[in-house]
């Protein structure tokens, strides 16, 4: 196990995890907090990474280690995936909430993909209460990251199906 922390092109912040599979096109990782926590499934775009780094933290890798055994879920779904495509076509059939991040890192776009193009998906926005606002065309070529089952897009879930209970 290899945890690594990524940078990507014009962006601040940097992306810590542990890589399930590095791919020509892209890495997936399961993002590990500074606090040992593990933080769903970043897809990110090899096209803009402009680092890969390892973390030499003995105790971070012994307890993220540990963590990793424990988990009930399975994010074996998009080491399989072969391109960026295969992951988006991934996203749509099975209707997943997702996160993209673009060019700035100052903002993220969350939502569900509509239709794929060859060039481009459309996507379904969703705002900060679970709603939806707008479509909305992104070229594939500027995803840079494309986040699954984070804290932030779990809890988004738990509260759009508030009221199928």
């Amino acid at each position: 196990m290899d945890i690594v922390e990524v940078r990507v092109n014009r962006w601040k912040e940097k992306i810590t995890g542990v890589i399930y599979e590095n791919k020509s096109d892209f890495i997936v990782l399961k993002e590990v907090t500074d606090d040992f926590f593990l933080d769903g499934v970043v897809i990110v775009n090899m096209k803009y990474v402009r680092r890969i780094t390892s973390i030499d933290n003995q105790v971070k890798k012994y307890v993220i280690n540990e963590k990793l055994k424990l988990l009930a879920q399975s994010d074996s779904r998009w080491v399989n995936e072969e391109s960026i495509d295969g992951v988006l076509n991934c996203l749509f059939t099975n209707n997943i909430l997702f996160q993209i991040g673009l060019e700035s890192s100052d903002y993220i776009l969350v939502g569900y993909i509509e239709n794929i193009f060859e060039h481009s998906i459309r996507v379904s926005l969703i705002d900060v209460k679970g709603e939806f606002f707008r479509s909305l065309n992104i070229r594939k070529e500027l995803i840079r990251t494309i986040t699954i089952d984070n804290e932030y897009l779990v809890g988004l879930l738990l509260y759009m199906r508030r009221e199928e209970k």
